[in-house]
């Protein structure tokens, strides 16, 4: 059996093919027939051997094939597409193939062409525009846990568009943002989402605070607030790098392949590759005081207790 899922969003197809190995991980859990092989250093005959293996469990065999289309050469796809046509792979009952690209192939290669024709099941996603839009920005933003009004997701979806790997992101960071049941309104949207992309500064804060250089984030985080920015917003955004920071800690930690961090994280990749480049300044156990100290800092300052902004500046000047 052939599974075939590819198109201009990535993220919708990325969170489809997490849904079908997580549907096979439920039913077939000793997770020896979960194959997955890349374009990188592909070899064509242990991956003949692999698939036609006899399994020891009387389970399916899941093989998932990423960017092949994309990232393997012609005379690598001819002999992948022979090795198909030889064992008749599409009537296989008990080894289910997925092709995954993370983009939209040319449609002209013969591969492509063998696909389309012998996919049992074949997806291609789309970027999401309008009304699409608009309905995915409010499912997004139930399944964080959060509400937002009809005007904001208008907001969000002009400011950010169809780059979902983004929306998510920012919908993440506006739901660290606004209060335990609060609805997230235009007003916060167009504060704290730039339409030209990710804040540098952030992350240069983050670089800063490895290093235990006080001068440079406190020059920060006042250029931030000089400039207007709200002081939740920063602690929303701390805590936001804080998080992904921890997330791909513990990937690299189970020996997760750089080339797929942005996918099992969720984070887009200019994140993953900015945050990366930080984690040699943080051992694990300082990445979880440091979130904890910064969540615990917001609640109190969404609490009311203490004011936001010298709050903030007397964090900076403790850490």
């Amino acid at each position: 059996m052939i599974i075939f899922l590819f198109g201009k969003d990535s993220y919708q197809s990325r969170q489809k093919l997490k849904e079908v190995i997580d549907q096979y991980q439920k039913k077939h859990q000793s997770g020896l027939n979960l194959l997955k092989f890349g374009a990188d250093g592909f070899d064509l005959t242990k991956f003949r051997s692999q698939v036609l293996a006899v399994s020891m469990f009387a389970e399916k065999k899941l093989v998932v094939c990423d960017d092949f289309l994309t990232e393997l050469n012609q005379d690598q796809q001819d002999n992948l597409l022979r090795f198909f046509e030889e064992v008749g792979l599409k009537d296989n009952s008990n080894t289910v193939v997925i092709f995954y690209e993370s983009g939209a192939p040319d449609k002209k290669l013969k591969l492509f062409q063998f696909l389309i024709k012998n996919s049992q099941q074949w997806q291609n996603f789309e970027l999401l525009t309008g009304s699409a839009l608009e309905s995915w920005i409010k499912q997004e933003v139930i399944q964080q846990g959060a509400e937002i009004e009809p005007a904001a997701v208008v907001t969000l979806a002009n400011n950010v568009g169809s780059d979902l790997w983004r929306q998510h992101q920012e919908i993440a960071k506006l739901s660290v943002y606004v209060a335990k049941d609060e609805i997230i309104k235009w007003q916060e949207v167009d504060l704290l989402v730039d339409q030209r992309g990710f804040d540098n500064d952030i992350f240069k804060t983050i670089e800063a605070l490895g290093r235990q250089d006080k001068k440079t984030v406190l020059r920060l985080v006042l250029r931030h607030l000089d400039n207007g920015d709200d002081p939740l917003y920063l602690l929303s955004m701390f805590i936001y790098q804080w998080r992904n920071l921890l997330q791909l800690k513990d990937l690299m930690a189970r020996r997760v392949p750089y080339g797929a961090l942005a996918k099992q994280s969720m984070l887009h990749p200019f994140v993953v590759r900015k945050s990366v480049a930080q984690l040699n300044d943080f051992s694990l156990e300082v990445l979880k005081k440091n979130y904890q100290f910064w969540q615990d800092l917001e609640l109190v300052v969404k609490s009311g207790a203490v004011d936001a902004k010298q709050a903030l500046v007397n964090a900076v000047l403790t850490i």
